[in-house]
């Protein structure tokens, strides 16, 4: 299967999970793992991307002060803002830090905790197809840490040789390393 037709099989079996069950306790459980973690403890900035269709979601869990929030420049090019406190939908649909409120800091995170729609055993992540991340993370060498259900890891090789493996899957019920 590509990876078209993967992610458009995962966000609709994910979105079908969304109307059926919650997910707080999924989340919570998430959340869990990623405070075992070392670079999560000693981390000063926490990059995140507001999630949305469905996604994981712990930002709730994470403290606000140390978020750095991701914008998609018109060049394509991927960017993270502490101090954002406004925020506008984007062309692709997410949500992004107004770049023009006053106070904002661009900074490179320590890590980056990064939605996926699925995740494989080697640690390679199945977005949205618009390649930000991996670009982010080819130029900007820092801990990578992707978060989904456990049903969202599978046994899929869909890696090409432009993506970039992350550093840590947490799930529910695991916490992988690369």
């Amino acid at each position: 299967m590509n990876k078209k037709n993967l992610r458009r099989a995962y966000i609709t079996k994910r979105l079908q999970r969304r109307t059926q069950e919650p997910i707080s306790a999924v989340e919570h459980a998430i959340f869990k793992q990623l405070e075992k973690l070392d670079a999560f403890k000693k981390a000063t900035s926490i990059g995140v991307c507001i999630p949305f269709k469905g996604e994981v979601d712990i930002m709730r869990y994470l403290g606000i002060q140390k978020l750095a929030y991701a914008a998609i420049l018109d060049d394509g090019t991927m960017h993270f803002y502490l101090n954002a406190t406004i925020f506008v939908k984007t062309k692709i649909g997410v949500l992004a830090p107004d770049l023009n409120q006053k106070g904002l800091i661009e900074i490179i995170p320590s890590i980056l905790i990064i939605p996926a729609i699925a995740i494989n055993y080697t640690g390679y992540r199945l977005g949205y197809g618009g390649g930000y991340f991996d670009r982010y993370l080819a130029k900007n060498k820092i801990i990578s840490i992707g978060i989904i259900e456990d049903q969202d890891l599978i046994n899929i090789k869909f890696e090409q040789e432009y993506d970039i493996k992350l550093t840590h899957v947490l799930t529910e019920k695991r916490s992988l390393t690369f």
